[in-house]
């Protein structure tokens, strides 16, 4: 199946001016989702209105902080919860970022550990994992999975499709099992003017549309897939069984093993 487009998911219009007039209060940092995924993210929240929202990959919190003030939004009592590790010192500006949300909680940890005490199983829940990525990926899922009933979305940032291995990864765990869409270059160049502030300004990576320190690519930018079970599975109860079946042979037998020959 198709991943769907945008337009059959959310309608950014009915979000565009609020998203607008919040994204001059959000100060920039390095390493950073791009504002047209930011918006596409919001979208989604104020469309789909989740009860818990977990983040797995903190960093500085940037994307907590249009998660939290969309989620505030909802007026709904939603909580966040964002997992990650203290890398470059990164905890302090998260939490001087989330300070002001009193419905965010940050922990400091590994997800693929702490999502088991996170949350209750049944609650409506939201997911943008933005780490762990590639081979680690597919171990944090299998984990979100088992542990939750009733989940709205999954996002995972750095789908780029034409040099990302988690789109592979997202496409072979949800493909034919969950509808996909994605956050990619029809969304982003119709919403353009919200990254036009993010051009130049790294000192870490010289991006601009299409490229990336100088080269061009197929990609916008980066890109966030979304798998949405909240939408209702696709196919049927057996070809959903043989799509489960295969994954867990493939990234929870094989690629171990194939992970433990190469000494990784």
């Amino acid at each position: 199946m198709s991943a769907s487009v945008y337009t059959d998911i959310i309608k950014p219009e009915a979000f565009e001016q609020e998203f607008n007039d919040f994204l001059p209060q959000v100060e920039f940092s390095e390493r950073n989702p791009l504002n047209t995924e930011m918006f596409f993210m919001w979208c989604m929240i104020r469309t789909f209105r989740p009860n818990l929202f977990i983040e797995s990959g903190t960093y500085r919190g940037y994307s907590g902080t249009f998660i939290c003030e969309a989620l505030k939004r909802n007026d709904s009592d939603a909580k966040f919860v964002t997992i990650g590790f203290d890398l470059e010192d990164c905890m302090q500006h998260a939490r001087h970022r989330l300070g002001p949300y009193d419905h965010a909680t940050i922990i400091q940890g590994d997800s693929r550990e702490v999502i088991e005490t996170v949350g209750a199983p049944d609650t409506p829940v939201a997911f943008f994992i933005d780490g762990p990525k590639g081979r680690n990926l597919p171990a944090l899922l299998s984990r979100i999975e088992k542990r939750f009933q009733n989940i709205v979305f999954i996002a995972i940032h750095d789908c780029e499709k034409d040099v990302s291995p988690n789109r592979k990864i997202v496409e072979g765990y949800y493909r034919n099992l969950y509808p996909l869409c994605y956050c990619d270059e029809v969304f982003q160049q119709r919403y353009a003017e919200l990254d036009k502030s993010l051009i130049g300004r790294s000192e870490l990576v010289d991006w601009k549309p299409f490229h990336w320190n100088g080269q061009r690519r197929k990609s916008y930018g980066t890109e966030t897939a979304y798998a949405i079970p909240s939408n209702g599975p696709i196919g049927s109860g057996l070809s959903r069984s043989w799509v489960r079946a295969r994954r867990e042979f493939r990234y929870h037998v094989l690629a171990p093993i194939a992970n433990r020959l190469r000494g990784i």
